[in-house]
């Protein structure tokens, strides 16, 4: 979330405590283990979201149809979201 923020991005963090129990699956590349994000990003109308494995080695960007971007595309999500804040 520190990232995204310094990008001046509003962040709503759902699951984010690091007590070794999990809310589902730990894989951010199951689509069940989408379902509380996706449903939180209609609530709060986010723009994308991000799902990470449990201990922060693997992360999707996910588009609020639920649809994740292979990690390359998180890379480019990211890089583009960083030039445009000219953080590049």
């Amino acid at each position: 979330p520190r990232v995204l923020r310094e990008l001046g991005w509003e962040v709503v963090a759902i699951n984010d405590r690091v007590d070794g129990r999990f809310a589902h699956l730990p894989d951010p590349l199951a689509p069940s283990a989408r379902e509380d994000l996706v449903r939180a990003m209609r609530r709060f109308d986010c723009d994308a979201g991000f799902a990470l494995d449990g201990d922060g080695d693997r992360a999707v960007c996910v588009l609020p149809s639920g649809e994740a971007l292979d990690p390359g595309g998180l890379t480019l999500f990211l890089l583009d979201a960083m030039a445009r804040r000219r953080m590049l």
